[in-house]
């Protein structure tokens, strides 16, 4: 079959695991199945870009999803991440969604939901991140571990800064401009 174009070949319907296919490896042709290209076994699958960028991020991936209908609200893309539990099966523990609030053209918005598997049940969301920028969280706690105390109205911070210790809760209200509140048992 040389001098065959990849694009003049027939079509390939789903991949049943036994198919063949040639790769460059240490400079020579080796066949890989179908089961070696989907799978990555003991190995970590690494995505590198090589550009002339340097202080802009550059795209490793994309995740893109277009649609035969009309796209409305709810639109978008997901990451999943799958595990084998102890029964032997995979689950999908936690999920990365991106979803369109308003697909309309020119003013579009997206939110961004971690979602993740508690008690068996199907990933839920947990945390979103609004277009406009807002945190909004499912749970009933915010935990900030480690406290710390600003000992002057003008210590170093920057506007919306939270923080705490054992006596007040502080926020930064304008660049090194801080308030408190006290707190106390009952």
């Amino acid at each position: 079959m040389a001098n065959v174009k990849i694009t003049d070949l027939t079509p390939g319907a789903a991949l049943i695991g036994t198919e063949l296919y040639e790769a460059v490896q240490s400079a020579a042709s080796v066949s890989l199945t179908a089961a070696q290209m989907k799978t990555f076994v003991n190995d970590e699958s690494t995505i590198t870009v090589g550009d002339s960028a340097t202080n802009t991020p550059s795209t490793a991936a994309t995740l893109q999803h277009t649609t035969s209908g009309t796209p409305a609200a709810g639109i978008g893309t997901r990451l999943d991440f799958e595990c084998q539990t102890g029964a032997g099966n995979n689950e999908i523990g936690a999920r990365l969604v991106a979803s369109a609030t308003d697909v309309t053209a020119t003013s579009e918005d997206f939110d961004l939901l971690i979602q993740l598997m508690a008690t068996g049940a199907a990933p839920a969301t947990v945390a979103t991140v609004t277009s406009d920028g807002d945190l909004r969280l499912t749970g009933d706690t915010v935990r900030v571990p480690t406290e710390r105390t600003i000992a002057t109205a003008s210590d170093t911070g920057v506007k919306g800064d939270i923080c705490w210790d054992s006596s007040y809760i502080y926020v930064c209200t304008a660049t090194d401009t801080w308030k408190r509140v006290a707190i106390s048992t009952w």
